[in-house]
């Protein structure tokens, strides 16, 4: 009888340990896995906000060089307005896609009805002007760009903000007790959080 219990105690005891060395290893993968998906948000917002500041500046030397008449600063501004506009387009559909991925559909919808909206109403005024027939002065079209710098500030520190709370991708859903995280339900994780564990 001492025999079965000492084969019973042990393979308990190697199932114990088999589960909690399981448990470990999910543990470690999931601080990984949302490592790096807090790297990956960090990227795209940084990517982002270097891309739109670089042409938000371009935009208005742009500007200002069409309203200053000499027109070898207004080539040269052009042109690098032009290639960074080429940049912003080459490469604004994989922000999107990541941002969506990241932050959900409602950011892409912002930036694309808001901010890059925005851009291209600018882009029209600054045409205008520059072709001697425009609707509003360069004062108005800068303080318009100064709006949208501002707005891009905010777009940036409101991502930057859900990245530090954990609210973004699939992670706050882990932690979240809802229909579509049922699984969070169960008799096992309810005791296991009401310990801490």
């Amino acid at each position: 009888m001492s025999f079965f219990l000492s084969v019973f105690f042990a393979v308990s005891a190697a199932c114990f340990a088999a589960w909690f060395q399981n448990r470990s290893w999910k543990k470690r993968e999931d601080v990984r896995f949302e490592e790096r998906e807090r790297d990956s948000a960090l990227k795209i917002v940084s990517e982002f906000s270097e891309l739109s500041s670089k042409r938000l500046y371009r935009q208005k030397r742009y500007l200002w060089a069409v309203s200053g008449g000499d027109e070898d600063v207004e080539c040269k501004d052009k042109a690098e307005y032009r290639k960074v506009l080429l940049e912003w387009n080459d490469r604004l559909r994989s922000i999107l896609v990541s941002l969506g991925y990241s932050f959900g559909d409602d950011e892409v919808a912002y930036v694309e009805r808001t901010i890059q909206a925005k851009f291209v109403d600018a882009n029209r005024l600054i045409n205008l002007l520059y072709e001697g027939g425009g609707e509003v002065s360069k004062t108005e079209i800068d303080r318009r760009l100064d709006v949208l710098g501002a707005d891009l500030v905010a777009f940036n520190k409101k991502l930057l903000r859900r990245v530090r709370e954990d609210n973004f991708s699939s992670l706050p859903l882990k932690t979240k007790v809802c229909f579509s995280n049922r699984k969070n339900l169960s008799f096992s994780y309810l005791f296991f959080r009401l310990f801490g564990l």
